[in-house]
């Protein structure tokens, strides 16, 4: 599904989506190592067991907004967003049709507990709230809701984000390691890991690196001899970067781009240029 830039006030005068949607599973911690992620089911969330007949609704798509800020949607039940109500219904965590501006009970943030990889999704129309399992059920299907924070693993929860195609909006190509290393544009291909990707956000200021599949130990990063590259982390190396909307830049506003020539074996490079790549990301599943 292409991103559609909603630039402007949001809601309470938020910024619009900053950041390409990534799809991920979210895995509670009181399964663990048993593997039971939130499912999207008869507009409920509830938690299961990872399940073939069900990836479509294990998957959700998230979708950052300036100041840490995220919307969580059921990739197999969308447009529905994962939201928290108000007032008396504030506990009925439920899955509804999403509207621009974003209303406030669609906005989460997270927070990470004791630096480890899980943490807490915290409502942010009341803060003092966050997704629990209700009575710390064991149980397959059990019921998710928000209720008050208090840190139990119940309560805590960790992403697993994708691997996924970048691909160029409005075209068959995507994002692809080559021989050298170098980033190149594609034809989509469904057996060639060179062209799968996985963003890793920092929840703190929205920012993210990206591994390819081909390369797990590496990143892309813009490197001082060999230009925007997949490489072993340097000195002489960048690989941070941040969404501007469908667009994909350095802290410093420097955009990945072709200059306009899209065809296939196109380099990738980054730079200033008023004409970045629009991109959205199609999850491999």
């Amino acid at each position: 599904m292409a991103f559609v830039s909603h630039k402007g006030s949001d809601i309470d005068g938020h910024d619009g989506p900053s950041q390409l949607k990534q799809y991920m599973y979210i895995q509670s911690s009181l399964n663990k190592p048993n593997g039971y992620y939130l499912t999207a089911l008869d507009n409920q969330v509830l938690n299961s067991p990872l399940t073939n007949d069900l990836l479509q609704f294990q998957l959700w798509c998230v979708q950052f907004y300036d100041g840490g800020k995220f919307t969580i949607a059921s990739k197999g039940a969308q447009p529905q967003m994962m939201s928290s109500g108000s007032g008396k219904q504030l506990q009925l965590l439920r899955l509804e049709a999403s509207s621009f501006p974003t209303p406030p009970g669609q906005l989460w943030t997270y927070q990470n507990v004791d630096s480890g990889s899980d943490g807490l999704i915290k409502a942010t129309i009341s803060p003092g709230n966050v997704l629990d399992i209700v009575g710390g059920s064991l149980s397959e299907g059990a019921q998710v809701q928000l209720y008050e924070q208090n840190g139990g693993p119940n309560q805590r929860f960790s992403f697993e984000p994708v691997w996924s195609y970048i691909r160029i909006t409005g075209t068959d190509l995507v994002l692809e390691v080559d021989s050298n290393n170098q980033v190149i544009c594609n034809t989509k291909s469904t057996s060639n890991d060179n062209q799968l990707w996985r963003l890793k956000y920092s929840w703190t200021d929205g920012n993210f690196q990206i591994s390819a599949k081909s390369q797990q130990s590496m990143m892309m990063a813009y490197d001082s001899d060999l230009g925007l590259a997949v490489v072993h982390l340097s000195s002489g190396s960048t690989n941070i970067w941040k969404g501007d909307g469908n667009s994909v830049c350095t802290p410093r506003s420097h955009y990945l781009t072709t200059n306009g020539n899209t065809t296939a074996g196109s380099q990738v490079i980054i730079s200033t240029t008023t004409h970045p790549l629009q991109l959205d990301l199609l999850p491999q599943i």
